[in-house]
């Protein structure tokens, strides 16, 4: 079984049945690789995804709708930057970290680049930053201007991870998120209400779609993806600084 959010991402072969069923919202059954298989659509709100299935049997109601909202939430849609930026880091190794540099000078550049030149698997420069890309099992010392991802199997996750931090913090690990939050005050103050409906409410499906969209402008606007736990975590640590660190749920929220 796999989710599609949209005909485009269908394989070209197959892509003319994915559209017909998006289009219509009906079923559609189609032979790929003397395969038969399904195209089904799925409707959350006014929001629909494609799931292709070779057999029915595969789905299970009481957990299909639960399995299509967790993957649309989940799904990032990387900034064209760091898709740009992520086409730098092609790389053999399963697991990795990236580890954002934010200098000063061009002597602070090339004293890092020379520092880390036994450990970076390939590095580039972008917007002031410098972006290394590292073996998992690196151990680097966290200092001023230095901002490290997590262990990742994908770049678009390290960059994203490491220019958040560099962007809000400055410098610091991704797994100390939450300890960053509490140590800065950062002002995403033209979000909180969005925030407080997703971090704190169960929101009405009706909404999904527009929740959807909006999530998806914040995550691109910011690189903070509130459905991860530690970065959710962070925003709520965030939001309760800035509002005296206290949090009563409001009456209403504009959600859409």
């Amino acid at each position: 079984m796999r989710l599609y959010y949209n005909p485009q991402e269908v394989e070209e072969e197959k892509r003319i049945y994915a559209e017909i069923s998006f289009s219509s919202k009906v079923r559609v059954e189609y032979e790929s690789k003397r395969e038969k298989r399904t195209f089904i659509p799925y409707s959350l709100g006014d929001l629909t995804v494609l799931i292709d299935v070779v057999s029915e049997n595969e789905i299970i109601d009481t957990l299909l709708h639960e399995y299509v909202k967790s993957a649309v939430l989940k799904h990032f849609p990387y900034p064209p930057e760091i898709i740009e930026l992520a086409k730098h880091f092609k790389t053999e190794l399963k697991k990795f970290r990236i580890l954002v540099v934010k200098y000063n000078s061009v002597a602070e550049k090339e004293f890092s680049r020379y520092s880390l030149s036994n450990i970076t698997f390939g590095v580039i420069s972008y917007d002031g930053f410098d972006i290394h890309l590292l073996p998992a099992n690196v151990k680097v010392r966290t200092k001023e201007g230095y901002c490290l991802s997590e262990i990742v199997d994908k770049p678009e996750e390290g960059i994203r991870q490491s220019l958040l931090i560099a962007r809000w913090f400055g410098s610091g690990q991704y797994n100390e998120l939450p300890k960053l939050a509490i140590e800065k005050d950062i002002d995403i103050s033209k979000w909180s209400e969005f925030l407080k409906y997703t971090l704190f409410s169960d929101f009405e499906e009706r909404y999904f779609s527009g929740i959807i969209n909006k999530l998806n402008v914040f995550r691109k606007e910011t690189y903070f993806d509130p459905i991860k736990n530690v970065e959710k975590i962070a925003l709520g640590i965030i939001i309760s600084k800035s509002e005296g660190g206290g949090y009563s749920e409001p009456d209403s929220y504009d959600i859409i």
